[in-house]
């Protein structure tokens, strides 16, 4: 059984997901590079100023894709800036754990997106310089990196056998 608050997040997915803006239809030229960076804890910079107004977050969260040539991009119809990111654009602030009928794990993010970890959004450990960190795929190129509580929630499910740890959401097995 899910808490309240995730209860009420996941009965509005639906609606959100399709709320985001068509990132795959838009391919504009490159317009150059924005003074805009995300810190390895998910905090998004513009001018060296950090940027406090949540709802500001959310919209440019909305409009970032990853790709290949580029890397990490704000796409509009008509513009694309290429911006930096530390390590992932996004962090992992909760998660919760549905079990019946079978287990499924919740994710929601410092950009208040909520999704499940299954096939279309695995977890996996990821080489960042010379750590490993815990990441959920999510969108359009984009990693979601756990922070430490809510890698330490995964360990606690976690079940090992033959000196794997892992744990299952959705029906898939993802080892740590």
């Amino acid at each position: 059984m899910l808490s309240k608050g995730f209860e009420k997040i996941v009965q509005q997915i639906d609606g959100s997901v399709q709320s985001l803006p068509p990132l795959d239809k838009w391919h504009p030229e490159l317009s150059g590079e924005m003074d805009m960076r995300i810190d390895s804890l998910g905090r998004w910079f513009h001018e060296g100023e950090e940027i406090k107004r949540e709802g500001l977050v959310r919209l440019f969260a909305s409009i970032l894709r990853y790709e290949e040539e580029n890397g990490f991009v704000l796409v509009t119809p008509v513009e694309k800036w290429k911006i930096v990111v530390e390590q992932c654009p996004f962090i992992a602030i909760d998660i919760e754990v549905e079990k019946s009928p079978s287990q499924v794990v919740w994710v929601r993010t410092n950009v208040n997106e909520v999704f499940k970890i299954d096939g279309d959004h695995p977890f996996s450990m990821r080489v960042v310089g010379s750590e490993k960190i815990p990441v959920v795929k999510l969108r359009d190129g984009i990693d979601v990196k756990l922070n430490r509580a809510c890698y330490y929630h995964l360990a606690d499910i976690a079940e090992e056998s033959d000196d794997v740890f892992s744990f299952v959401s959705a029906g898939c097995k993802y080892i740590f």
